[in-house]
């Protein structure tokens, strides 16, 4: 009877569909050890039944805010899908390692992210499209890395970012956005002149997201009030030549910056044009109406 017993369970096991596995996002245990621990403990502060990795679920990294502190651990390298599922983390704190690549794709699916830090590492270069789904981004640490250069349009969809720190990197000065406004002109008195700074920038790492400051001044240098710029920060601002000519026309200048532009960190560049009053030329004579002999 106990042999038929054991018999029956054995086939009722085998014929039992298996236990719906707890689902993971790209597998907690095989990420980067120190990402790996540092999920452990923030899921563990919230449920003390998660004793393993194993049993990390996608709710319980879905359910993690705030920050995600890795900061001087020594971590030399980053799998792609170590922040995998993270989609409501606030803060990511990579400072201080020892970071000379990251892998495309790292930071994939941070969407509510608004800090990265990244300093203090030995960052040579960025992938291509690195911070793309960074839409919430506005801190984004890189200062005292190996940067050299950055691909074109890295900071193009940060269009939250509102600081942004490079200082102590080799490649500093190459990554300032470009300013160019455009040919000289001349134009003649009351005529409305229309300026084109749409060329700046279309390389490089901002790509189209910069802004755009024009100021204007006589050709000696002096600021001047009399001239009222329409979309004095767009690329392609207009204003109405005076009506009466002046000595050396006028000087504009466009300065762009980078977003993330701050005091601490002016990344921006400037270029001149000047619109000078044209010439009409000396009166042409075609007749002569000689009055009769008295």
């Amino acid at each position: 009877m106990g042999v038929a017993v054991a018999v029956l369970l054995a086939f009722t096991v085998l014929l039992s569909p298996p236990a719906p596995a707890q689902t993971t996002v790209g597998g907690v245990c095989g990420r980067t050890a120190e990402v790996r621990d540092a999920l452990l403990a923030r899921v563990q502060e919230d449920d003390a039944d998660v004793t393993d990795c194993s049993l990390v679920t996608s709710a319980h990294l879905e359910a993690l805010t705030g920050t995600l502190a890795l900061f001087s651990m020594r971590i030399t390298g980053l799998e792609s899908g170590d922040f995998a599922g993270l989609s409501n983390l606030v803060t990511l704190y990579l400072s201080g390692n020892e970071l000379t690549e990251l892998p495309a794709g790292i930071f994939d699916g941070l969407a509510n992210l608004t800090t990265l830090s990244l300093y203090n590492n030995d960052l040579r270069t960025l992938p291509v499209g690195v911070f793309d789904g960074l839409a919430n981004l506005e801190n984004l640490y890189l200062y005292r890395n190996d940067l050299r250069t950055l691909p074109d349009g890295i900071f193009v969809r940060l269009a939250k970012l509102s600081g942004l720190h490079m200082i102590g990197n080799p490649g500093t000065a190459s990554f300032l956005p470009t300013a160019d406004a455009g040919t000289d002109q001349e134009a003649e008195p009351s005529a409305t002149v229309r300026l084109d700074g749409s060329a700046s920038s279309r390389v490089g790492p901002w790509g189209t997201n910069i802004s755009h400051d024009w100021a204007v001044a006589d050709g000696e240098g002096n600021p001047v009030t009399g001239i009222t710029l329409t979309g004095a920060d767009t690329a392609t601002p207009s204003f109405v030549m005076p009506a009466t000519e002046s000595d050396g026309g006028f000087v504009f200048t466009l300065t762009v910056q980078g977003r993330g532009h701050s005091s601490q960190n002016p990344y921006k560049s400037t270029a001149s044009v000047s619109v000078t009053f044209k010439a009409l030329g000396e009166l042409e004579v075609t007749s002569v109406a000689l009055a009769s002999a008295p």
